[in-house]
């Protein structure tokens, strides 16, 4: 009966244990990724959700700040800006290290159909961008993928819980290639 208690208050401890490690899990927001472009001259800001009451301490470019979560579990940070480079970067924010970061501008380029066009179905000009491809590597791209302008299904409950900036779309920053 004792080893059966014993067994007990372990596997409860453990399992709270976890459980709390499990609930202290820092998240940075999904625009921020290893590859991304951050705007030059301007203060670098950076947020994510944690457990209430998390510290988060963060290093980008050699520069420490750090704050903890509000009630809601929300953080943000703060880096001063900084100037254009294509020095890659790393940001680490406790347990979380992004790389391949650079500094410089972002530009928001949007379509339909033309923002999808291929280069390969391009003319032969536009096709030697391959011999650039050394050029490429100080451009990045934010992908973003699972965006429509109609609910297919008409403005369900569901479909208005998806129309929020955490999950309208999904974001991948890729080098240029």
């Amino acid at each position: 009966m004792e080893k059966l208690v014993f067994f007990i208050y372990t596997f409860v401890y453990l399992f709270v244990l976890s459980f709390h490690s499990l609930a202290n899990d820092l998240n940075i927001d999904s625009y921020f990724q290893s590859h991304m472009v951050l705007q030059q001259n301007q203060p670098i800001v950076v947020w994510g959700k944690a457990t209430p009451g998390t510290v988060v301490d963060a290093n980008f470019d050699g520069e420490n700040v750090s704050t903890k979560t509000n009630k809601k579990g929300e953080w943000k940070v703060v880096f001063r800006p900084r100037k254009a480079s294509f020095t890659p970067r790393t940001l680490n924010i406790n347990h979380i290290l992004l790389t391949d970061i650079l500094v410089g501008e972002v530009w928001i380029c949007a379509g339909q159909s033309n923002m999808a066009w291929p280069v390969s179905k391009c003319d032969d000009n536009t096709r030697n961008i391959a011999i650039a491809k050394d050029l490429c590597n100080g451009i990045r791209i934010l992908n973003c993928t699972g965006v429509r302008g109609v609910a297919k299904n008409g403005y369900t409950q569901a479909e208005l819980e998806r129309c929020n900036t955490e999950h309208f779309f999904d974001y991948q920053w890729n080098i240029a290639t």
